[in-house]
């Protein structure tokens, strides 16, 4: 999966908490997909 798109700031677009996420994932060898707002991604 490339993108997770949610509408979810409080827990899933939320910068502090990605970043928690991704060293989690990168801790066990995975990658977190780009998390974005549906806005974000059609500005692609």
């Amino acid at each position: 999966m490339d993108y997770l798109l949610t509408w979810n700031y409080r827990h899933l677009a939320n910068a502090v908490i990605l970043r928690l996420v991704e060293e989690f994932l990168g801790q066990q060898r995975l990658k977190l997909p780009r998390v974005c707002t549906p806005e974000e991604l059609m500005a692609q």
